[in-house]
């Protein structure tokens, strides 16, 4: 075992918070809000803290084995949840970070905490290590549920020791981490998501199914969505760094089993959940930066309390949506879940109101420099604007949503005239799809006439994943049309 003693500042761990996993098993204690509020009272006057433990994962990525209360603390400051005491606030007149003067909240960031870093370590070694960080604290939830006797209790030990726990996922299976996962994930498959998840929830599950067969539906639903997350994941998931994120993907994968959804969709899930983490990484670090309000909310929800109930709905409902429209074969995801779906017209809302807000500002700096709109504001580009966050469920709907593209972005900018040449691919993409809805085309030369229906049929796929319409469910429809208002915005991002 290698030790290294680092200083960071707390403000750069918060922004890379993301890469630290922070078990709930570490501890049963949940420390009250008086004793978070003295730790962050100590750290604003500047005051030593004790050090933290962290085990290095890979390069990138820890595991905080002592010091999860506190980092969970400061976290929780950071994002507005935890006020300062009275004390505090007349002290720093102030009740929340974002509250802080200046000067107070740039000495905060600026605090630098000790970190051994942990590295080259075996199981043993670190059980050894954290048993005397914490001189003798009983067994963590994991240890003690192993305790618990039965056949659900071998049936998780069955699950951990699957291909996707043992080889798939970077964490170590350090005090029964896999099993302990399992057993979470079991109790949600079999009960739903409860308001907590802590040790007894987890002990009067296992108590109560000391009885239980592998041939129940919960035993093969959880089974089947193993085997689809083994294909999902050709070799290690290396973004998959935190418990809290393991479950998350399990029960994405169970949703997606569970209702129907292609099996041989296991490689796109993968390169989605790829993806997922990758920006998530990015959005993070930004910070209030990030426009991507989502990508920070689900980082919240495991920052402040991952194994409550409103967290994992959290973060399974926000992978849920950005799974639908990652591409087509999953958008039934949508019309199955209820939370999903209004979280889904909620995104169109905001989409359709940051459409209408650029074109308003590229407007007023376009006209400044050339005495007239970009984007000319004739009656009907009025009205497409308003219609923008209608969310479509139909081919009709879905016309009428494209005619208020095309009377944007088309005849908006005199048919292009006012853009660079050659023409976006964004506006030609518009044009296409209405021609292909709205226009018969069969005429001309046949070979001419095949041609040009594969190049209109291509610009349609491009976004929705089939090639006509009449082909596409109600929510592969609505899933179309968010795709296009995201393009329609980074089309006017890059102007």
């Amino acid at each position: 075992m290698k030790m290294e003693l680092r200083s960071k500042a707390i403000d750069k761990i918060y922004k890379r918070r993301d890469r630290i996993d922070m078990p709930d098993y570490q501890r049963e204690e949940v420390w009250p809000i008086s004793k978070k509020q003295l730790l962050i009272d100590s750290i604003l006057q500047g005051w030593h803290i004790p050090k933290f433990y962290f085990q290095m994962v890979d390069k990138n990525s820890f595991e905080c084995v002592d010091g999860q209360q506190r980092l969970s603390a400061i976290f929780e400051f950071f994002d507005n949840q935890l006020q300062l005491s009275e004390e505090s606030k007349k002290k720093f007149n102030a009740s929340t970070y974002n509250e802080l003067p200046d000067d107070i909240s740039d000495s905060f960031d600026d605090y630098e905490i000790e970190i051994e870093e942990i590295e080259d370590v075996n199981e043993n070694e670190l059980e050894e290590l954290f048993q005397r960080l914490q001189l003798g604290t009983p067994l963590n939830t994991a240890e003690k549920l192993n305790a618990i006797s039965g056949d659900m209790r071998d049936f998780c030990h069955e699950i951990s020791s699957a291909n996707f726990f043992e080889n798939k996922i970077p964490l170590r299976n350090t005090r029964y981490a896999y099993f302990e996962i399992a057993t979470r994930w079991l109790l949600l498959e079999a009960r739903g998501i409860q308001p907590q998840l802590r040790f007894p929830q987890l002990e009067g599950f296992l108590k109560e199914n000391r009885t239980f067969s592998k041939e129940s539906e919960t035993a093969k639903k959880t089974t089947r969505a193993l085997d689809y997350l083994d294909q999902a994941f050709p070799e290690k998931c290396k973004v998959l760094r935190s418990r809290a994120n393991v479950l998350s993907v399990c029960m994405l994968a169970s949703r997606i089993i569970s209702h129907g959804i292609d099996r041989n969709t296991s490689k796109k899930f993968g390169d989605f959940i790829q993806s997922f983490f990758d920006d998530l990484a990015i959005e993070v670090e930004k910070g209030a930066e990030s426009s991507e309000k989502d990508f920070l909310k689900y980082q919240q929800s495991i920052s402040s309390g991952s194994a409550s109930g409103q967290s994992i709905t959290t973060r399974l409902d926000i992978l849920s949506k950005k799974l639908a429209r990652f591409s087509p074969e999953f958008a039934p995801i949508i019309g199955v879940f209820p939370n999903v779906e209004s979280e889904t017209i909620n995104d169109l809302n905001d989409l359709a109101e940051d459409t209408k807000e650029r074109i308003f500002k590229i407007n007023k700096k376009y006209s400044g420099q050339n005495g007239e709109d970009l984007i000319k504001m004739t009656t009907k580009v009025s009205e497409g604007l308003t219609l923008l966050n209608q969310p479509c469920k139909s081919s009709t709907s879905f016309g009428n949503f494209i005619d208020s593209l095309y009377f944007i972005f088309y005849e908006g900018t005199g048919s292009c005239k006012r853009l660079s040449s050659p023409p976006p691919d964004f506006v030609i993409d518009i044009k296409n799809i209405r021609t292909i809805i709205r226009h018969d085309i069969d005429h001309g030369k046949k070979t001419d006439t095949q041609k040009k229906n594969i190049k209109l049929a291509d610009a349609f796929k491009k976004y929705s994943g089939k090639v006509s319409i009449g082909e596409c469910s109600p929510e592969e429809i609505l899933t179309t049309q968010i795709r296009l208002l995201i393009a329609a915005v980074k089309f006017l991002a890059d102007l």
